[in-house]
């Protein structure tokens, strides 16, 4: 019954720890941060016309052909998954830094965002970058993401869980294929 009570206790506890830190205010940031902050670009998942996904060895290319999405891997151009493409955009386009963690180049090894960092880029018209982050650490209270941008030196805790989108195989990415009509085992009427 002890064994029970305990559990249970953990659990209230780890429920409670996590609710609080998802309804907590973003903390204060010094003037400098506030800066950093708000240099953060604007989005619009209407303005994105390509997204690349670089994962460990692994690229995906994603392009919008008129209103369909298209994947290219190493097997050819496809239709994309359109929920997969329109979660990750409404995620990345409405996420916001919540706070500067640090400058320091020294620290992009300890938050996983050195120049071997997941990277996703957003492209726009022309092919112009819209937003080029490198993707690192989740954040203690899983909901958020460690980032930099690229050439930037600023790491950033954004209000966002990415890691888990970046991390699919190429072809994942991939449009379902429909599903073929079953054929009819009905026999002729032979009247």
């Amino acid at each position: 019954m002890i064994r029970y009570a305990a559990i249970i206790a953990v659990i209230v506890v780890a429920t409670a720890v996590a609710w609080q830190q998802s309804q907590r205010a973003p903390r204060a940031v010094g003037a400098n941060s506030e800066a950093v902050l708000q240099q953060w670009p604007k989005v619009t998942p209407k303005q994105v016309r390509a997204i690349q996904i670089h994962h460990g060895a692994t690229t995906v290319q994603l392009h919008r052909n008129g209103e369909q999405w298209m994947v290219k891997d190493r097997y050819g151009e496809v239709a994309a998954n359109k929920e997969q493409v329109t979660r990750l955009l409404n995620d990345v386009t409405a996420m916001a830094p919540q706070r500067l963690i640090s400058n320091n180049p020294d620290n992009f090894t300890r938050f996983r965002l050195g120049d071997d960092a997941d990277r996703l880029t957003l492209l726009g018209d022309a092919g112009k970058p819209l937003l080029d982050l490198l993707i690192g650490k989740p954040g203690t209270d899983l909901i958020s993401t460690t980032v930099r941008q690229a050439g930037s030196n600023a790491i950033l805790s954004v209000n966002r869980s990415l890691a888990w989108q970046l991390g699919r195989a190429p072809s994942a990415w991939r449009a379902e294929k429909p599903k073929p009509t079953p054929k009819s085992t009905a026999k002729p009427d032979t009247k």
